[in-house]
């Protein structure tokens, strides 16, 4: 196992750990987070890196690649993420029999639909002659407002401060 596998791991992990732990918070008053139960992940960082071999790497061109579920397409270590085949919000679990190996855009495009949703949604899209569906495409992977405004503040309170 690399070095750069290992670090791409722990990366993703500590990702899905942060998100997992704000999930826990969701619609508890601040005051109340102590209180909350300590956060026991089902896996460690090292699993997920074993996991991240098993699933979809491929040795290409001298090197380890993975290959995206969704759009066939191949990614080096630097460009995956982590996709819950099964959405959180509709009863999946932060688990590894959840994952897929995707790259950020698919990912983000996907967002909470079933992976039969994402290929109904890919096919409908390609339908449309090439120009139009390569502008539907770069509006759907656009991060949603709420989000957009958000990195804003974050930018402005860094140059501020």
């Amino acid at each position: 196992m690399t070095e750069a596998l290992k670090k791409r791991a722990k990366q993703l992990y500590q990702s899905l750990r942060r998100r997992e732990r704000e999930r826990q918070r969701r619609g508890v008053p601040q005051a109340l987070w102590s209180n909350l139960p300590k956060l026991e992940m089902a896996f460690t960082s090292d699993e997920l890196a074993y996991w991240l071999l098993r699933v979809s790497c491929r040795l290409r061109g001298g090197g380890q690649v993975w290959q995206c579920p969704y759009t066939k397409s191949f990614l080096a270590i630097a460009e995956i993420t982590i996709d819950h085949v099964t959405p959180l919000d509709r009863g999946g679990m932060t688990a590894l029999d959840n994952f897929a190996v995707t790259d950020p855009r698919t990912n983000r495009i996907k967002s909470n639909l079933s992976p039969e949703e994402f290929k109904r949604l890919r096919w409908l899209v390609e339908e449309f002659d090439a120009r139009a569906a390569a502008g539907i495409w770069k509006r759907l992977a656009q991060p949603p407002v709420h989000k957009m405004n958000e990195l804003r503040t974050a930018a402005r309170k860094r140059r501020a401060g």
